[in-house]
């Protein structure tokens, strides 16, 4: 008995390590607040000499914590289908810089921005994103922070502003509409969705949790920090991760 509230508490401890900062569907998250509890009510029928009680207890927990676990899995290995391409988008944004020039590179699963000069990350700045961060931006409202290159348009400072200081990006760009109209073309997006725009790299951040409308959130003192380093024309590449799935999960078998 002991060794399977042992087996059930490292199931869920694996959800609090890999999972709970997706964004999860209210169901997955549901499941994983009904195992602990399930859970721990077990343990305590156990204790006080309710054997059925406490299998009954159990079993739901475990019924619950491998819904969580299974859903939110193959949430974060389709996320990663794309792998390959932001790979690719990382390791050229990286080579654009080695002639001097800054690039700035956003790790979404990292929740890190990164600047890079010379081939080499010269400043690092916790992030935040929107509410649906992992999806593809596909329309106005979705609270996607999109993937790709793009660039500074515009510096905006106080006054042009309500989040401190902002950079303005060139979302959408080409290839954000040709996307747009493809899916549009196929019904995939209903007739009166728009393309969105206004993604900027702003402050008013450090909440602890994503928030954005599908922008970048920044400390005010990191948003300044970036601003003074970086100009109009400066590429931004954003990726899912710059990392492999294996490093992400540290090698966890999930």
């Amino acid at each position: 008995v002991e060794a399977a509230f042992v087996s059930l508490a490292k199931k869920i401890e694996l959800y609090n390590k890999l999972f709970k900062d997706l964004p999860l569907s209210k169901s997955i998250f549901d499941a994983h607040n009904k195992s602990r509890m399930f859970l721990s009510e077990s343990k305590i029928a156990h204790e006080t000499g309710k054997l059925k009680e406490a299998e009954v207890l159990f079993k739901k927990a475990d019924i619950y914590i491998n819904h969580a676990n299974t859903a939110a899995s193959r949430m974060l290995r389709d996320y990663f289908n794309d792998y390959s391409k932001w790979k690719n988008l990382a390791n050229d944004a990286i080579a654009a810089s080695r002639g001097g020039n800054k690039v700035i590179l956003v790790d979404k699963v990292a929740h890190i921005l990164y600047v890079y000069q010379a081939g080499k990350a010269i400043r690092s700045f916790e992030a935040e994103f929107g509410p649906n961060w992992m999806a593809h931006k596909e329309r106005n409202g979705d609270k996607a922070t999109p993937e790709g290159n793009y660039r500074i348009t515009k510096k905006k400072e106080r006054g042009n502003t309500i989040y401190h200081k902002a950079l303005l990006l060139d979302y959408p760009n080409e290839e954000d509409r040709r996307q747009f109209a493809i899916k549009k073309k196929k019904g995939l997006l209903s007739r009166s969705a728009g393309i969105g725009s206004l993604i900027e790299i702003h402050g008013n951040g450090g909440k602890g949790f994503n928030w954005t409308s599908g922008c970048v959130g920044l400390r005010d003192r990191d948003i300044d920090d970036l601003y003074r380093s970086v100009s109009s024309g400066t590429r931004v590449t954003i990726v899912g991760s710059i990392e492999p799935l294996s490093v992400v999960t540290e090698g966890l078998d999930f």
